[in-house]
């Protein structure tokens, strides 16, 4: 005796006979149902800029140039908002600096000094300098080259100044400087040192003739 042979799988025709007479509520979902079976699967994905790993551009030593650049500006302002207030700065120095001093006058020529080796405590206060002055001046006859010995007391040389405007130079970070009193007057700070732990290694104080 054969075997019976049984089978589900319907012919198109009787599929769509059964559907005919399938209530229309019905036809709908067995529709979307089977849209849903062959709908491509999208990954759930999120696309960041990257620096060839998976690390977030964000979080990679791409960000860190900005922080570092910053952090002479930083200091820089702070410095500036302690001169402008009169207070002590002696925090900001390297324990020894290096102290210019120039003047530019159209009449007397160019008078300049440099201490090296100053200890941190002295910009607070009054110190004595050796300059020397070329007599070369524009507007007036030539003189004889000359020294002297001049007091230099940075708080009053910055009294009567009405402006403090930080710069930073472009290329070179660490070094940056502080106008005031018009167009003539600025100080040159050249920083040294970790970004947590900047110090000034040299100052310069400056005055040119506008003239």
């Amino acid at each position: 005796m054969g075997k019976a042979s049984f089978s589900t799988r319907k012919s198109p025709q009787a599929i769509g006979k059964l559907f005919a007479q399938a209530p229309r509520a019905l036809v709908l979902a067995v529709a979307l149902s089977l849209a849903a079976c062959h709908e491509p699967e999208t990954p759930n994905t999120v696309t960041t800029a990257t620096t060839g790993s998976d690390t977030p551009a964000s979080q990679t030593d791409n960000a860190e140039p900005v922080a570092q650049a910053n952090a002479p500006l930083v200091f820089l302002t702070e410095l500036s908002e302690r001169l402008e207030n009169g207070q002590p700065v002696s925090a900001f120095m390297a324990p020894e600096f290096t102290f210019v001093y120039h003047v530019d006058n159209r009449c007397d020529g160019n008078t300049d000094g440099v201490l090296d080796a100053l200890p941190a405590s002295r910009v607070d206060g009054p110190f004595r300098l050796e300059v020397t002055n070329d007599g070369d001046g524009w507007a007036c006859e030539r003189k004889p080259v000359s020294k002297s010995e001049i007091t230099f007391d940075l708080q009053k040389m910055l009294a009567d100044w009405d402006r403090f405007e930080v710069y930073q130079h472009e290329d070179d970070p660490y070094r940056g400087s502080i106008e005031g009193r018009g167009v003539s007057d600025y100080l040159v700070v050249q920083l040294a040192g970790e970004e947590d732990e900047l110090r000034i290694d040299r100052l310069e104080y400056r005055s040119e003739d506008p003239g």
